[in-house]
């Protein structure tokens, strides 16, 4: 199947179009549709696009691997932005300098990291704030916070119908997302990727792997972190589930990958090290996963034997 999409927010639209009745993401004992994932991040497009954020810029996004963060992703790909992932946990001043490094002036925030926001932003300059579905916490940043224009979404908000901004076309020379380095050894650095180079991988990747609407891919990587871009966008753009292992099974995803009859795993070496030591790699366990893909680190062959052995279907590439 050929995927010709020249950015990220062509392949979205038309996925999100094809695939209504298809499961996007199973994520914190969830099941998500795409028609539920396009309603959900079409609210969070439309406000950007209301709020006249620049066609062609970069919004952030608060949220860590959450149902609300990868509808804020979707959303501000569908605006015709670029993203910003902000990790919650990251210390204030690193997300700070994040912020202004990045020049973003809009931020899509989701309950959770309310208060994450909060302490990041203190006495910092005026932002456009817009949180989908906002809790008390979100709504205490009024007081907390009057520097900032809030725009609070509802799901009635959401689903109502009327008069519509149409957003602006991304361009292939227009930056898709922006990824910072963690900033451990200095000041974080970021590099911009073009809709142009991250869609010839995506549209490679899923040739090469013949990524489907029958397959389950996890999503381990940290928003943050590259690879997470893989998980996502290959998942989502081939109509098929994305399924995000939870934070307490990440570096054991064992009976995480069995119960969820994952076809797909992408994940770091240190995971299938890890899953060793506690005797975790049982013989035949994952019968489903057809490929298992590994990078960041060295892979042992030990590793890969192992793997193997629990996954006796499954093609293991070290990429």
């Amino acid at each position: 199947m050929a995927f010709e999409f020249q950015t990220l927010q062509e392949g979205l639209r038309r996925s999100l179009a094809v695939n209504r009745a298809a499961t996007a993401l199973e994520v914190d004992g969830k099941s998500v549709s795409y028609q539920e994932l396009a309603d959900a991040s079409s609210a969070v497009c439309d406000a950007i696009v209301r709020l006249d954020a620049k066609a062609g810029g970069l919004v952030a996004v608060f949220g860590y691997r959450s149902r609300g963060a990868y509808a804020g992703i979707v959303g501000i790909v569908l605006s015709g932005n670029g993203y910003v992932p902000l990790n919650p946990r990251f210390p204030a001043d690193r997300l700070r300098t994040i912020l202004a490094r990045s020049g973003c002036e809009t931020i899509v925030l989701y309950e959770e990291c309310a208060d994450a926001f909060a302490a990041t932003t203190a006495g910092g300059p005026a932002l456009t704030v817009i949180c989908p579905e906002p809790g008390e916490r979100c709504k205490a940043l009024l007081s907390l916070q009057p520097q900032h224009r809030y725009c609070f979404l509802t799901t009635e908000k959401s689903a109502a119908t009327g008069e519509t901004i149409a957003a602006s076309l991304a361009m292939p020379e227009m930056s898709a997302y922006l990824l910072f380095t963690s900033g451990s050894t200095g000041v974080p650095k970021g590099v911009a990727v073009t809709h142009e180079n991250v869609c010839a991988y995506l549209r490679t990747t899923i040739e090469r792997y013949q990524i489907a609407c029958t397959d389950r891919h996890t999503q381990m990587f940290d928003l943050t972190f590259d690879l997470s871009v893989h998980d996502i966008f290959v998942t989502l753009l081939a109509g098929a589930c994305l399924c995000v292992v939870p934070e307490s099974a990440v570096m054991g995803p064992a009976k995480f990958l069995a119960e969820r009859a994952c076809t797909v795993s992408f994940c770091v070496p240190s995971v299938a090290m890890f899953m060793d030591k506690m005797r975790m790699l049982k013989t035949d366990r994952f019968p489903a996963l057809r490929l298992s893909l590994f990078c960041g680190e060295a892979l042992s062959a030990r590793s890969v034997q192992l793997w193997q052995a629990a996954a006796p279907n499954a093609v293991i590439e070290n990429i």
